[in-house]
């Protein structure tokens, strides 16, 4: 299962024909675990960026870059998404930027599995 929705955008105009939106989107995952012999899946989100090149409000160009699982927890990822605009960050450097953000968060899964495990011994 994966739903993309747009999260924010931003528009820059190089001259009178030409311009680029840059499109950021948060991306909902799940990442299967196999925990005490139960496959169970956990809820994840990732980011995609897209740069649409325009000529004369005619798509010319488009690149993109995504990371599929980013962190569980929606709301850091969302507010990530957020900085993401404001400083206009391009697909090109998608995985320069969030790379260290994706190491750093991998113990909200750690913390997840966890909570699982719980529910396992008390169910």
């Amino acid at each position: 299962m994966k739903d993309v929705v747009e999260i924010a955008s931003c528009r820059t105009i190089l001259d009178d024909n030409r311009s680029y939106i840059y499109r950021y989107y948060m991306v909902k995952n799940c990442k299967k675990f196999n925990i005490r012999d139960n496959e169970l899946e956990i809820k994840c989100y990732g980011i995609e960026v897209v740069r649409e090149d325009y000529d004369k409000n005619k798509i010319v160009a488009t690149e993109r870059e995504r990371i599929d699982i980013v962190s569980t927890d929606r709301t850091k990822v969302l507010k990530l998404l957020i900085d993401l605009q404001r400083n206009e960050v391009s697909p090109v450097h998608l995985f320069e930027v969030v790379g260290e953000y994706v190491d750093e968060w991998t113990s909200d899964f750690d913390n997840e599995i966890s909570k699982l495990e719980a529910k396992l011994v008390f169910a």
